[in-house]
C-alpha cells in the first residue's frame, strides 16, 4: 500500500534500488495486462458494431425487396389492366 500512497515522482526517494526494480517490474506487468484487456474490449466492440451494421443491411435490403415486389405486382398498364411480373 505504501507504493500506491507514494507518488510516482517520489518512489526513488522512498524505496531502495532493489525494491524499485521489483516495483517497476510489477508496474510493467500490470500495464501490459491493462493494455491487453483494453485492446481485447476494443476488438469485441469493433466486431459487435460491424456485425450489427451487416445485420441491419440485411433487414433493410429484405424490406426493400419486399416493397419492390409489392409495388410491381400492383402496377397497372396504360389500359388499366393489371399486369403480373
Amino acid at each position: 500500500m505504501k507504493v500506491v500512497s507514494t507518488g510516482a515522482t517520489e518512489l526513488r526517494k522512498v524505496f531502495t534500488t532493489e525494491q524499485l526494480q521489483d516495483i517497476f517490474r510489477s508496474y510493467m506487468v500490470g500495464l501490459k495486462k491493462a493494455y491487453i484487456v483494453g485492446i481485447a474490449m476494443v476488438g469485441m466492440m469493433f466486431l459487435a458494431a460491424f456485425g450489427n451494421i451487416f445485420y441491419d443491411w440485411k433487414e433493410i435490403n429484405a424490406a426493400k425487396a419486399a416493397k419492390k415486389k409489392g409495388e410491381s405486382e400492383n402496377q397497372n398498364n396504360e389500359f388499366g389492366e393489371r399486369r403480373e411480373i
